[in-house]
């Protein structure tokens, strides 16, 4: 059997696999819930385990695979993150935001999302509170949180995609991010990061869960497919000044988030073959993490020539 095959196989399992998921979500909801409780638990204990496994690392190691993977002094970076997936670091979250700072020197910008929503969207903002942006933690990990509370911070007031950064580009990136509805648009930090000619990194972190898939949606008139309600949601918020002021957000239909290539599926394989194939990204550990790096623009010119092939990351 060649690979070809084998991976045509391979993905049908898998198509056959999701339908069965779905299926017994329906037909079983409480049964589906506790099983879901016992994998994150699960999960949870084999991570732990696997974190012991693994050897110390120091901010120098982190640095010295920062500096492999192709991050430079001056660069502008958004960095997604996962804490767990290093192993065991000496000094935790602060040495990794320490290490990316040194990295790219202070004439470099880094940024993260420090989204303040946890859950899916369409639930998020059926919830009337009042969001302070002053205190409002991140909920997109250890890293990200930490980074929220560094001195000198600029943080966007985007009631659902929050991004904080920090450098001579951060308040560039982050001034108008929820001044229009859209979160992805050209007044958006993930835009802006391409016209910085700036990077995306992942460290620890999937290559489906990079936030900047969604720029093309909103800066696209003929994007083919419809992913937001037609309702525009309004927030209460309290901006880094301590102003109170109403923000309006679109918010993406759940149900078409549901075909979404945010968990492995053929689309997200094949988005990642493309950049891959075409030196769009760039793979290397990161300490014990496994990390991406991707130059923005670059990613960005790669999905508008998927999408003139009607590939998306949506499976439609």
């Amino acid at each position: 059997m060649n690979k070809k095959c084998l991976q045509t196989g391979l993905r049908r399992r898998w198509g056959c696999m999701l339908k069965i998921k779905g299926y017994l979500r329906e037909i079983f909801p409480s049964l589906y819930k506790k099983a879901r409780r016992w994998k994150k638990k699960r999960d949870i204990t084999r991570a732990i385990e696997q974190k012991k496994m693994k050897p110390v690392v120091n901010k120098q190691q982190l640095k010295d695979g920062l500096i492999t993977i192709g991050l430079k002094e001056g660069t502008v970076v958004l960095v997604h993150s996962g804490l767990s997936q290093f192993g065991p670091i000496k000094g935790g979250a602060k040495t990794v935001v320490e290490a990316l700072l040194e990295t790219i020197g202070p004439e470099g910008t880094l940024a993260m999302p420090a989204y303040p929503m946890g859950g899916k969207m369409s639930e998020w903002v059926k919830e009337k509170r009042v969001i302070d942006f002053r205190t409002a933690p991140s909920k997109m990990g250890a890293i990200s949180e930490y980074f929220r509370s560094y001195p000198g911070i600029k943080r966007s007031i985007h009631p659902t995609h929050s991004v904080c950064a920090l450098g001579p580009k951060a308040e560039y990136l982050v001034k108008d991010h929820g001044m229009t509805p859209n979160a992805f648009d050209k007044t958006s930090p993930f835009y802006r990061l391409i016209e910085c000619e700036g990077n995306i990194l992942h460290l620890g972190s999937a290559f489906r869960q990079t936030t900047s898939f969604h720029v093309i949606e909103d800066i696209c008139e003929k994007f083919p497919i419809k992913v937001y309600w037609d309702n525009i949601a309004t927030f209460e918020i309290i901006d880094m000044q301590g102003n109170k002021r109403s923000v309006q957000v679109k918010v993406h239909d759940p149900q078409i988030g549901k075909k979404r290539g945010d968990v492995r599926s053929k689309k997200h394989d094949e988005i990642f073959e493309y950049c891959r194939n075409r030196g769009v990204l760039k793979e290397a550990p990161v300490g014990n993490a496994p990390a991406l790096l991707l130059p923005a623009k670059k990613f960005e010119e790669s999905l508008e020539t998927l999408l003139e092939n009607n590939i998306t990351i949506y499976e439609l």
